[in-house]
């Protein structure tokens, strides 16, 4: 199974895109970030295949994750 991590400060954005992903019964959401800073800390501890990410959010943009990502992590 596609393992998903959804990076997204927008709280009903997350709970939506969370809930089509696992419906498609071909991707687990391991885990969710509100915030560039939050989304680093879970990636020091786990490497999900793919990462949903927001561009357009307070303090640090979207972007500034990208250096951040896994080698082999796929960004959406």
């Amino acid at each position: 199974m596609i393992t998903a991590l959804i990076v997204d400060d927008e709280p009903l954005a997350v709970d939506r895109l969370a809930g089509m992903l696992e419906a498609s019964g071909q991707l687990e959401v391991i885990g969710t970030a509100g915030n560039v800073d939050d989304a680093e800390r879970f990636l020091a501890g786990r490497v999900p295949d793919v990462v949903f990410l927001d561009i357009d959010m307070p303090r640090r943009l979207g972007v500034d994750l990208v250096a951040s990502l896994p080698a082999g992590t796929k960004l959406v």
